[in-house]
């Protein structure tokens, strides 16, 4: 069943014109977050041997940890200077991220974010609004990254926490980053306010929403 809380109101060939009037209301790019909002993973630091449910904010997964992962850069600046959320997948559906934000009805939103395969079995990410799947599985691409955008119009004022978390999986590999998580709005509304997530939340309940999917590809330098 569709949830009344949100409408669709998306088109692909909209998605340039979109960004480009765009007032930003959320960015993270972990630059100068020290972890992730909202994640239930563990943190783990420079040096470590990754296992399944942890994660790392990196430049290079190649050097950060002993794993055999592969070498690339982040996505906002491609360099050594960049930092990334890089997560070894869980075996179980697990918060990456989470961040809850005050939205406004009759108002268009885009949510956004960049991910990319680290390792071989690639992780497949599952978006959730207020503990509800997208119904999109987001399948992380090796050697590139990937931009995943949702555009959507509240019905209702009120808050929403959005989820990124990585799906069941079983076996070796599921390995990915995330980077240029990002929630916007047409500049001459007034901004939504977000607010902090709880740190260890994985809230999946029940109800749905209604949303629009579209992605684009940029290729990713390797180091």
């Amino acid at each position: 069943m569709l949830s009344k809380k949100f409408a669709l109101s998306i088109a692909a060939g909209l998605l340039a014109a979109t960004a480009a009037q765009a007032e930003v209301i959320y960015s993270e790019d972990f630059s100068t977050s020290g972890s992730a909002s909202g994640s239930a993973y563990t943190q783990v630091g420079q040096g470590a041997n990754t296992s399944p449910g942890t994660y790392g904010i990196v430049s290079n997964p190649a050097d950060a940890f002993t794993n055999p992962y592969q070498s690339f850069f982040d996505h906002t600046t491609g360099t050594s200077d960049g930092r990334m959320l890089f997560f070894d997948g869980a075996y179980t559906q697990t918060s990456l991220w989470s961040q809850v934000f005050d939205l406004e009805s009759g108002v268009t939103y885009t949510f956004s974010f960049w991910a990319r395969a680290g390792s071989w079995n690639y992780p497949t990410i599952g978006l959730y609004v207020d503990g509800v799947s997208t119904g999109e599985l987001l399948y992380t691409v090796l050697d590139d990254w990937t931009q995943f955008l949702y555009t959507f119009t509240p019905i209702a004022s009120g808050q929403s926490t959005f989820m990124l978390a990585s799906l069941p999986f079983t076996g070796s590999g599921n390995d990915g980053a995330i980077d240029d998580i990002v929630l916007s709005r047409p500049d001459q509304q007034t901004p939504a306010n977000p607010v902090s997530a709880p740190g260890s939340a994985l809230l999946l309940g029940i109800g749905a929403i209604s949303m629009g999917l579209a992605s684009r590809r940029k290729k990713g330098d390797s180091a």
